[in-house]
């Protein structure tokens, strides 16, 4: 709910809002060079489609790709 309301504002306001979120452990970097979504750690469900973009950082690479 939390998470609607914070995107229902920034869609109102423009504003830009910022998550950071911690990656999951089993995180396999044999089997793809830098996380996505799929590896986003959520102790607590999360609709990640309300998130209109998506920054993985890793070993000095990046992705931003919008979230399908």
């Amino acid at each position: 709910m939390q998470i609607k309301t914070l995107h229902d504002f920034a869609r109102r306001s423009g504003a830009i809002i910022v998550a950071i979120s911690q990656i999951d452990r089993r995180f396999d970097t044999g089997a793809k060079p830098l996380p996505d979504l799929s590896d986003v750690r959520q102790p607590n469900p999360v609709d990640l489609s309300l998130f209109t973009r998506a920054c993985f950082l890793h070993e000095g690479r990046i992705s931003l790709d919008p979230v399908i």
